[in-house]
């Protein structure tokens, strides 16, 4: 069984509050474009957590923002989207984070979520034409959030979180 100790517990726990207030509260856009860095706070859960809590957290905060916050019917597979970014915060687990390595994995990320996205609006709409109409200004998107995204987990793990200790103090004391 995975272990989890308290301060862990609550730093997930503000981190998929966190990733439900940027996509509720902090999101620009409209209809058929949504600018957020929601996904953050997620992969800093993958980060801490590794990949099966970031993925927990992950669900949990789209779970909570799709059946409270959203004006769109809930979709598991918009939720999978989700998921795969508290997934990819876990392949950090317990190393160091370098730049370019990140930056490929967000990317990597960026990219797998506008597909799994296209495929649900494909089955939502059931016209390639609109998916393919509305494709360039999600790509868009991805293309202004990668970059983005990469500078502010990189920045915010160099100077804050490296510091941070979540290790069971039982264990440390053992080592």
């Amino acid at each position: 069984m995975l272990k989890i100790n308290t301060k862990k517990l609550v730093f997930l726990a503000i981190m998929m509050a966190l990733g439900i207030v940027l996509k509720s509260f902090l999101s620009i856009g409209n209809n058929s474009f949504r600018i957020s860095l929601w996904n953050i706070p997620i992969f800093f859960a993958g980060i801490v957590g590794g990949p099966i809590y970031g993925g927990i957290c992950a669900l949990g905060a789209d779970l909570i923002y799709g059946f409270c916050f959203s004006s769109y019917p809930f979709s598991a597979i918009m939720t999978l989207t989700c998921v795969v970014w508290g997934i990819s915060g876990g392949l950090f687990f317990k190393k160091n984070i370098k730049f370019i390595p990140l930056g490929i994995t967000v990317l990597i990320t960026c990219l797998l979520e506008t597909t799994i996205n296209s495929i649900y609006l494909y089955t939502y709409f059931e016209s390639v034409e609109r998916v393919l109409a509305g494709l360039p200004l999600r790509l868009l998107v991805q293309l202004v959030r990668w970059p983005l995204s990469t500078t502010i987990i990189h920045t915010l793990y160099n100077k804050v979180l490296i510091n941070a200790n979540f290790e069971n103090q039982k264990e440390k004391s053992k080592n």
